[in-house]
């Protein structure tokens, strides 16, 4: 896992399976997260 790592429970809003990059919702309602595909 990466080091400083927060976790955090969400939907998928948005992926881009050949670029390799998306968007989570979380469910606690706070901002989008740019998501890698490294990191998932």
């Amino acid at each position: 896992m990466f080091k400083n790592t927060v976790l955090k429970m969400g939907r998928v809003k948005w992926f881009n399976q050949a670029e390799g990059y998306g968007f989570i919702s979380p469910v606690d309602g706070s901002d989008e997260i740019y998501v890698n595909r490294n990191a998932i």
